[in-house]
Order: C-alpha cells, then sequence, then structure tokens
C-alpha cells in the first residue's frame, strides 16, 4: 500500500509539475504576444504623435506666410508662371512645401550636387519633384529648353 501510495504521489506531483510547466510556457508565450502587441502599439503611438505635432504646427504656423505659402503652391498646382514671384516669395513657397511634403525637401537636400543648391534650383527640383512635366516646369518658371538643360546640368548629382 505504502508503495501505491508514493507512486501516486509522484505521479500527482508529476502532473502537478506538468501542469505548472504548461501554465508557464502559456504565460510566457502571452508575455511574449504582449510584447509585441505592446510594441506594435507603440510604433502606432510614435506614427500618431508625429502626425498629431504636424497638425499642432501646421495650425501655429497658420500665419501670413502660410496662407501666402498656399496661395503660391495653388498658383503652382495651375502651372501660372512665377514671373512675378520675389525672393521672399520664392523661399515662402519652399517652406510651405517643406511643412506639407517634408519627405520631398529632406529628399532632395539630401543629396550631394555639383553646384550650390539656390532657392531658384530647389524651386525647380520641388517642382520635379512634385511630378511638373519639362514643359510645365519650362511655362512655370519662364525657362527657354536651353535654360531647362543648364538648370538640370546645374542640379545634377554629384
Amino acid at each position: 500500500m505504502e508503495l501505491n501510495c508514493n507512486n501516486n504521489t509522484k505521479h500527482m506531483n508529476y502532473l502537478i509539475l506538468s501542469l505548472q510547466l504548461i501554465i508557464f510556457l502559456r504565460q510566457y508565450r502571452n508575455k511574449r504576444m504582449q510584447m509585441r502587441l505592446f510594441m506594435q502599439v507603440e510604433k502606432i503611438s510614435d506614427r500618431l504623435k508625429k502626425q498629431s505635432d504636424r497638425i499642432k504646427i501646421l495650425e501655429v504656423i497658420e500665419t501670413s506666410d502660410t496662407s501666402r505659402g498656399k496661395i503660391l503652391y495653388e498658383q503652382i498646382m495651375n502651372n501660372k508662371p512665377i514671373i512675378t514671384w520675389t525672393t521672399k516669395d520664392e523661399k515662402i513657397f519652399i517652406s510651405y512645401i517643406e511643412l506639407i511634403y517634408p519627405e520631398l525637401t529632406e529628399r532632395i537636400l539630401k543629396i550631394q550636387r555639383r553646384n550650390k543648391l539656390t532657392n531658384h534650383r530647389m524651386l525647380y527640383l520641388l517642382l520635379k519633384g512634385l511630378k511638373k512635366t519639362d514643359q510645365e516646369v519650362c511655362a512655370i518658371m519662364m525657362l527657354s529648353p536651353e535654360g531647362l538643360r543648364s538648370m538640370r546640368n546645374r542640379t545634377k548629382s554629384v
């Protein structure tokens, strides 16, 4: 009888240990899944925070320059010539594009160029980044085909 009781106790202990192991593994797996979900939530939260920050910046900077930048942007999108633009207008337009298309301006500024990137050259690159054709760029910037070729050469990457 004693031997049988010891065997039962051993079996019971093995059973308890097995159940504890199963519970531990499930908890561990759940913890891993919780960590993955937590990391995904963190990434989404970071993205939302960045977007929220951009929205706040746009709301705060809703100044005359920003509204002027929007007007200039609409002028460009309608392929109107910029012959009446001042240097300040070019700067305002570039700043406005930096707000609404930060990836585009980052990509343009990241590339090393043969010549210094002036506002006028930056404007050309922004127009190309906005998917304007060569004909549209010539019409907007009032360039001849030779002027366009020169602009293209001056904005080439190294």
